[in-house]
């Protein structure tokens, strides 16, 4: 329990060190996150009806859909 506190406190930097976000630095991360989620939502779909990938779990979206748009 000691160990894990002080793994996740040395990842961390203090709060001081930390950089501010900008209102628009904030708005481009929502225009990501709502585009990343379109895509991931469209390619789900377009998965769901070929009988290629239409078995596949939950956890195996991971590898298919979402590394490969992160990579682009």
């Amino acid at each position: 329990m000691m160990l894990a506190t002080l793994a996740s406190s040395a990842a961390q930097p203090p709060a001081a060190t930390q950089p501010k976000i900008t209102p628009e630095m904030r708005a481009k991360l929502s225009d990501l996150r709502t585009r990343i989620q379109s895509s991931v939502g469209q390619v789900v779909l377009a998965m769901a009806n070929l009988p290629r990938y239409r078995n596949q779990t939950l956890g195996d979206l991971s590898h298919l859909v979402l590394e490969p748009l992160l990579r682009d």
